[in-house]
């Protein structure tokens, strides 16, 4: 889920400012930071958490005609992944401006393993954070992707056939 939830967000961003690179680790910020290759965006995974209300089982059909299936698969609850957008440029007129660029282009939804999620914004910060002295400037976005754990289809339990056999009726109509 962290994957297609970073690649997702690193589409978004080249699609709203299509030559700022962008990094998805710590590593690889600290990297660009020391390289002085500035501006960039980074893709920090934060700790998220688990909501095991939702669990249930589900049953559906799935293909056409002949080939067609009931299936089921078992819903253990639903995954909430925060994921941290940190734009780095030389000022905050520069981080202001992509930041403002990324944001409309956020999903509301995505689609992960079949089952339709959100997309929440969950806060924007602006700081120094290098100080006064390097004048860089980061701005963070916090985007939670929530996505179903859901085990792999299978059969879903199906009476074959009916045998009816002679009993008693407990009405009689008439």
């Amino acid at each position: 889920m962290i994957t297609e939830a970073k690649n997702l967000l690193e589409n978004v961003i080249k699609k709203a400012v299509p030559n700022l690179p962008v990094v998805k680790s710590a590593a690889a910020e600290a990297q660009q930071i020391m390289a002085r290759q500035f501006p960039f965006a980074s893709l920090i995974t934060n700790p998220g958490n688990f909501d095991s209300n939702e669990a249930r089982t589900v049953r559906y059909f799935e293909g056409e005609g002949s080939g067609r299936k009931y299936l089921e698969r078992y819903i253990r609850g639903v995954r909430s992944l925060p994921i941290l957008i940190r734009v780095w440029a030389d000022g905050e007129e520069g981080a202001d401006d992509i930041v403002s660029r990324v944001i409309p282009e956020l999903p509301a939804q995505w689609e992960y393993d079949g089952f339709t999620g959100r997309v929440e914004i969950n806060f924007e910060e602006h700081s120094d954070h290098a100080g006064n002295m390097s004048k860089k400037y980061c701005s963070v976005v916090e985007v939670t992707f929530s996505g179903m754990a859901a085990r792999a289809p299978g059969k879903a339990p199906v009476i074959e056939n009916a045998e009816i056999v002679g009993g008693e009726f407990a009405a009689k109509n008439g």
